[in-house]
Order: C-alpha cells, then structure tokens, then sequence
C-alpha cells in the first residue's frame, strides 16, 4: 500500500473512532442530568381517592390541560405528578376533587366536587406536598394578604 491508499483509510479509521465515542457518550459516565422533579403526597379530608393532582403553572386554581397531572389519588390519597425541574416549588399544587371521590374515613363518596390547594413551597427538587383544607386556608390567606407561606 503506497502513502497515498494510507492516507484515506486514516481518515476513515478516526471519523469511525470519533463515531464510536460521540455514541458512548463522550466518555462520560455521569448520569444525565434529571429534567423533571416528583411532587408527592397525600390529598385528604380524610384521604381521598379518586382526586386529580395538578401543578398550577398559571396560578388560577384549577387543573388545566397541559400542566403536570397525576392518575387519580390511590385509596390512601396518594398522588404524584412529575414537574419541570425548573419550576419545582414555585407553584401551587391543586387537587381536584370529583363528588365520587371516596373518603377514606368515612367510605363514602364526598357527594359534590371541591378542590383543595398547597400553597407553593418555595424548595427545588423532589419534594413531599401535603393537600388539605388546611393548606387551602393557608394558601388563600398567603394570596389574599400578600404574604408568604410561612407567614400564613
């Protein structure tokens, strides 16, 4: 083989190699960085099944079709929704609660549709949100007047 045959099969060679590692990943074994953060927890007025868990992404208290949604809370009011990680706690999370919804406590249907909210929680990350009357409370006073969560 002369220089000249050499000289495209070297060429050849190092796009293969560099192929080869742009397909590993460069190299890297590091995990992808994580995109989206997992809100959980628990609807209750004695827990809920059956309720639909939103992220509020336009703050108007309800569930609306594009923002991260759950499956219906488990008979124990469990959800979990799966939110942009960049947004994670800067929202409200709200619980739609259908008249068949089925209270835990009781074993009976609530008998007519209401939401409940949990006021943002201000954390990144993965987190665990509580939805109750109580957090509804809380969250309208901190709306109503202004103020933080914490000061609600």
């Amino acid at each position: 083989m002369n220089l000249h045959q050499r000289k495209p099969m070297r060429l050849a060679m190092s796009g293969l190699s560099l192929a080869v590692l742009a397909a590993c990943g460069g190299g890297s074994d590091e995990p992808p960085a994580p995109t989206t953060a997992t809100l959980s927890g628990v609807v209750a007025d004695g827990p809920l099944s059956g309720a639909t868990v939103c992220y509020d992404l336009n703050d108007n208290g309800t569930c609306d079709i594009g923002e991260p949604t759950s499956s219906a809370t488990n008979a124990d009011g469990q959800y979990s929704v799966e939110v942009p990680l960049a947004v994670a706690g800067k929202y409200a999370v709200v619980a739609m609660v259908p008249a068949t919804a089925v209270d835990k406590d009781t074993g009976q249907p609530v008998g007519q549709a209401f939401s409940l909210l949990a006021p943002a929680t201000g954390s990144t990350g993965a987190q665990q949100v509580f939805v109750s009357a109580l957090t509804t409370a809380v969250a309208h006073v901190a709306n109503d007047e202004g103020l933080s969560s914490a000061a609600a």
